[in-house]
């Protein structure tokens, strides 16, 4: 089999993104619901009048989007609504250059900022003793760069766990995974670096425990920059 030129791949890319956004109005219009089986890829190629291969690629973006899923031997079928893996996706495409770093970095600073009120709500002793360990660990003489920056991430993970939404966790366990890949990418943490975070992270849990609110707040903002 040739090659397809490129005019030819643009269309039928074009093509599957069109079918894609019909599929997905023939659900809506017919109020197919989570569990509901979709037409054969036969009778949608027919329905839309494109190729099955078109069908077939439009499905796998549907699929991607975590909107259907596919049973060997049974069918098509609609998902039931996953919002992460839609998230993973538009952040997939996201650009990585200063301007959209700091809109994303907003973003996280708003979940963030936004979580505190309930953990400190809902934190006890002893979920500050699990973070208090993680800094203790992060305190260690010579400790690895790369390993300071894993209990660094472990660190606001764990944070963000004590406010008991899974949702809002896997959500916000998203931005940071994307942001630290883009971001950190070749940083190796200096001593003083290292030390600043560790007491902010110190500090933090003080505020926390406090219910000092605002300045965590303000605290959360000034800490959440790379490590130089």
């Amino acid at each position: 089999m040739q090659p397809m030129e490129p005019g030819e791949q643009l269309q039928r890319n074009m093509l599957s993104h069109l079918a894609s956004d019909r599929i997905k109005t023939y659900i809506y219009e017919n109020g197919l619901k989570p569990g509901d089986k979709l037409p054969t890829e036969r009778d949608l190629a027919e329905r839309l009048q494109v190729s099955r291969t078109v069908i077939r690629e439009a499905l796998n973006q549907l699929e991607t989007l975590g909107l259907i899923f596919k049973v060997q031997g049974s069918g098509i079928f609609i998902a039931e609504p996953n919002l992460t893996v839609f998230f993973r996706q538009l952040l997939s495409g996201w650009e990585t250059d200063n301007q959209s770093l700091a809109k994303l970095l907003d973003f996280r600073l708003m979940l963030e900022q936004a979580a505190l009120s309930e953990i400190a709500e809902r934190a006890d002793d002893e979920d500050y003793r699990m973070l208090e360990k993680l800094i203790g660990e992060a305190e260690q003489p010579g400790i690895d760069g790369a390993r300071f920056l894993a209990l660094d991430a472990q660190f606001h993970r764990e944070l963000l766990k004590l406010t008991r939404n899974d949702l809002f966790i896997q959500l916000v366990a998203i931005v940071q995974d994307y942001f630290s890949s883009v971001e950190r990418k070749g940083v190796i943490p200096q001593t003083e670096g290292i030390r600043a975070t560790i007491q902010d992270h110190k500090s933090l849990i003080a505020m926390l425990r406090s219910h000092s609110l605002n300045e965590a707040r303000q605290l959360l903002r000034k800490h959440l920059h790379p490590i130089t």
